[in-house]
């Protein structure tokens, strides 16, 4: 049973149209949260794919549900959330 919540904000810079390093990132932060026995890493609401108000720029940047990168994303969401 959890008697303490730990949770960490990230502000991380934008790296648009580079899911690769976004991911790499997102993996160092997550992986410090699992070494700090953080249960809930909160990051920006557009930081993986970027702020983007025009359609070209927003479907250039969409992630496929069947995607690779999705299925990454989805799987360090939870691996991530298993810990806790």
């Amino acid at each position: 049973m959890i008697t303490k919540l730990r949770i960490a904000a990230f502000q991380r810079q934008p790296r648009f149209n580079d899911m690769a390093e976004t991911l790499k990132h997102m993996l160092t932060d997550l992986k410090w949260c699992d070494n700090q026995d953080v249960c809930l890493a909160v990051f920006p609401e557009c930081y993986l794919q970027g702020y983007a108000s025009d359609k070209p720029t927003i479907t250039h940047r969409a992630l496929r549900l069947d995607s690779e990168e999705f299925t990454e994303v989805a799987s360090l969401t939870i691996r991530f959330a298993m810990r806790c």
